[in-house]
């Protein structure tokens, strides 16, 4: 499940990649929310927003308090078993902190919050603490709605939607021509209709000259933007 943006890092023009969930990018559209609760029974909604480790680090954004995912850390990775009884750490917003009680972000770190996790249908949910590790600033989407307290874990590339993509602006065209062709090389089995479709989407979603674009992470969430 690393195949496709382990080559998408490898083109010309990129200088990094990394999967997420819609959610992550605070789209209206894309929300997914949960009570986390809190002291004295109190429960609040939060976004809940799955990642893969360097999203951050794609969009360029450092830790106000405490750190972000790291690949060494076993605590930030425990979702990869899907039948894992212990949740995540979980890296927090700005506005999660202020709604935890705590304005100053330092505060924040090593706390925990409690939470539904869902694991898979027929099975329990896993009701338990997370620690956190990391306090990053808001990022809306737009500037006509406040951000919501969001927090988030990483969660297995297979499973996440979109790959952010992070292009130097100079080799557009290089970057645009080799991304089907690394899309091939990664899913060979994808090699039909459907799969050549999926790799065109991949390639058109590169077109752009801002900073950062996106693609789809896998040929099951790759689709034909015509």
């Amino acid at each position: 499940d690393t195949a496709f943006p382990d080559q998408v890092r490898r083109l010309p023009g990129v200088t990094a990649a990394a999967c997420s969930s819609p959610n992550a990018l605070h789209t209206p559209q894309a929300q997914n929310i949960t009570a986390v609760q809190l002291g004295g029974g109190r429960k609040e909604s939060f976004a809940v927003a799955p990642v893969d480790f360097g999203f951050f680090e794609v969009y360029g954004i450092k830790p106000l308090a405490g750190r972000l995912f790291q690949t060494h850390h076993g605590e930030d990775r425990v979702v990869e078993q899907q039948d894992a009884k212990v949740q995540p750490t979980v890296v927090i917003n700005q506005a999660a902190a202020r709604t935890l009680g705590f304005p100053n972000p330092e505060d924040t770190v090593g706390k925990t919050l409690t939470w539904d996790r869902f694991v898979k249908p027929g099975a329990p949910d896993v009701i338990a603490p997370s620690r956190i590790i990391g306090v990053v600033p808001d990022m809306p989407m737009t500037v006509r709605s406040a951000t919501d307290p969001t927090f988030y874990f990483v969660f297995p590339k297979k499973r996440l939607g979109l790959l952010s993509i992070k292009l130097t602006g100079k080799d557009i065209p290089g970057t645009i021509k080799g991304s089907p062709r690394m899309f091939t090389i990664a899913f060979p089995r994808s090699r039909t209709s459907a799969g050549e479709s999926a790799a065109r989407a991949a390639a058109r979603t590169v077109w752009r000259t801002s900073p950062t674009t996106m693609a789809a992470c896998s040929p099951w969430t790759a689709t034909d933007r015509k």
